[in-house]
C-alpha cells in the first residue's frame, strides 16, 4: 500500500516537473519523495515542506504570543527577547528566499505580493524593536 502511495506522488511529481521546468524553486510536495530531508529537487530548500511547516507553526506561535503579551502581563521584559527571536526567524527566511530565488523573483516574480508583504512585515517588526 504504501509503495503504490510513494509511486502515484511519484507520479504527479513527474508531470508536474514537466510543466514547471522554468520555476527556480520547487513546491512543498517535492520534499514529500525525498527521506526526510531539507533539501528538494535542485539542492533548494526555500519551499520545502519542511520550512513551510515551520514556518507556519511559527507565524501561529506568535500570533498567540502577541495576544498573550497583550492580555498577561504586557510589562514583563522577556516579551522583547520574544518579539526579537520572531523577527530574527523571518528575516532569516526571508533572507534565505532572497538569495536563493533572486530579488527579481521575490519582488516582481509571480508572487511579488507575498514577497512585498514579507518584506514590510520585517521592517516593521525590526522598527518596532527599535523603538
Amino acid at each position: 500500500r504504501f509503495r503504490s502511495q510513494q509511486s502515484r506522488l511519484q507520479d504527479i511529481l513527474d508531470d508536474s516537473e514537466d510543466s514547471n521546468d522554468d520555476e527556480q524553486c520547487p513546491t512543498a510536495f517535492d520534499s514529500v519523495s525525498s527521506k526526510h530531508s531539507f533539501a528538494v529537487r535542485g539542492g533548494s530548500w526555500c519551499q520545502s515542506y519542511y520550512l513551510e511547516q515551520f514556518m507556519g507553526i511559527t507565524i501561529l506561535a506568535n500570533t498567540i504570543l502577541i495576544g498573550v503579551s497583550c492580555d498577561l502581563h504586557p510589562t514583563w521584559s522577556g516579551w522583547l527577547f520574544m518579539d526579537a527571536l520572531f523577527a530574527l526567524i523571518f528575516t532569516l527566511e526571508m533572507a534565505g528566499k532572497m538569495k536563493v530565488q533572486g530579488l527579481r523573483e521575490v519582488f516582481s516574480g509571480p508572487d511579488w505580493s507575498w514577497g512585498w508583504l514579507e518584506a514590510v512585515l520585517v521592517v516593521v517588526a525590526w522598527i518596532e524593536l527599535s523603538l
